[in-house]
């Protein structure tokens, strides 16, 4: 399947902005999972009442 030149002309004219879009993408992916991490150790130890737990997800920021 051959790709039409209205979609390939762009691509090849901006290669430095997929370029970093790919890069910018992969980084806030990166940076959301951080964030679903330390958020579920700040929801456990907030269910568990365990005020050394929240202390210790705290201080993993």
């Amino acid at each position: 399947m051959r790709i039409p030149d209205t979609l390939r002309k762009p691509v090849i004219q901006n290669k430095r902005t997929l370029m970093w879009s790919i890069v910018f993408v992969v980084l806030i992916s990166l940076f959301d999972l951080l964030f679903s991490l330390l958020l579920k150790d700040a929801i456990n130890a907030i269910a568990s009442e365990n005020m050394e737990l929240l202390k210790s997800a705290r201080s993993k920021v």
